[in-house]
């Protein structure tokens, strides 16, 4: 998979304890949403509003990492083009 391609074992292990936990919170906040005290008709349409906007904002963020990104623009990921990721030089501000 990705991972496996493009990170060490502990930046693996950190992608996934990053991604359970923003499952969780995820979990969390949609629960709040949609077990609030109101009309189901209203629950409804919020939990449609959020499912839409939020898969709208993570393709429109995907799309632009694909084109604009650093690692072969424009062509996105390819297994037999991994890209060796360096956040000192990727990104200088984050080196120090």
């Amino acid at each position: 998979g990705f991972n496996g391609h493009q990170f060490n074992m502990r930046t693996r292990g950190l992608n996934s304890a990053l991604f359970w936990g923003a499952q969780m919170g995820a979990a969390w906040w949609f629960g709040r949403l949609l077990d609030a005290r109101s009309s189901p008709v209203s629950r409804a349409q919020r939990g449609l509003f959020v499912v839409i906007a939020s898969l709208t904002v993570s393709l429109g963020l995907a799309l632009w990492a694909n084109y604009r990104g650093s690692c072969h623009p424009g062509r996105g990921w390819d297994k037999d083009m991994p890209c060796k990721l360096d956040v000192a030089m990727d990104f200088p501000m984050a080196g120090g």
